[in-house]
C-alpha cells in the first residue's frame, strides 16, 4: 500500500512537470500565431473598409488567403481549448483510491492515504491551463474576448485612418488657397 501511494505520488508529480514544461517551452507559438492575427485582421479590415479593393480578383484573393490564415489560427484556438485539463484524471485517482477497500493497517499508511488525496486536490485547484506565453489562457471563451477586441480596435484604426485623410485633405486645402 505505501508503495503503490508514492508511485501514485511521484507519477502525478512527473506528469505536472511534463505539462509545465510543455506550457513553458511551447507556449510562445499560440502567442505569436494569435498576435500576429490580431494584428493582421485589424489591418486587414481597416485598410478594406478605408481603401477597399482595386478589382473583384485583388479582393478575392486578399479575402481568401486571410480566410486560411484566419481558419488555421481558429482551428488551433479550438484543439487547444479541447484539451483535457487534468480534473478528471485526478478524480478518478480519488475515486480509485477510495473505492479500494484498503484499509491501511498502520496509522501512518493512513496519513500518506490522505496527504496523496490532499496533494491530488491541491493540484486540482492549480492546474496546469494551456496558456499563451503566460500572457492569456486559451479556452473558448477566448474566442469571444478575441473578437470583441478585434471590433474595438478595427474601429479605432479606420477612425484614425479617416482622421488623418480628413487632416491631409485640409492641409492640402490650405496650400492650395496660399
Amino acid at each position: 500500500m505505501m508503495k503503490e501511494i508514492h508511485d501514485i505520488r511521484k507519477y502525478l508529480e512527473i506528469h505536472r512537470e511534463i505539462r509545465k514544461e510543455i506550457n513553458s517551452k511551447m507556449s510562445f507559438i499560440p502567442f505569436a500565431t494569435i498576435s500576429l492575427t490580431f494584428i493582421m485582421t485589424c489591418f486587414h479590415i481597416a485598410h478594406y473598409v478605408s481603401i477597399g479593393g482595386k478589382d473583384q480578383q485583388d479582393i478575392f484573393e486578399t479575402w481568401l488567403e486571410y480566410i486560411v490564415i484566419i481558419i488555421a489560427n481558429l482551428l488551433m484556438i479550438l484543439i487547444l481549448s479541447s484539451l483535457p485539463d487534468d480534473n478528471e484524471t485526478y478524480l478518478a485517482i480519488i475515486t480509485m483510491i477510495n473505492q479500494h477497500d484498503l484499509h491501511p493497517a498502520s496509522l501512518e499508511a493512513q496519513v500518506k492515504n490522505n496527504s496523496l488525496i490532499n496533494y491530488i486536490s491541491s493540484l486540482q485547484q492549480n492546474n496546469i491551463q494551456h496558456k499563451a506565453w503566460n500572457m492569456f489562457v486559451i479556452n473558448k471563451s477566448f474566442l469571444l474576448s478575441f473578437f470583441g477586441s478585434l471590433i474595438t480596435f478595427c474601429v479605432m484604426l479606420i477612425q484614425l485612418y479617416e482622421s488623418s485623410l480628413a487632416n491631409d485633405s485640409k492641409s492640402q486645402n490650405k496650400t492650395n488657397i496660399a
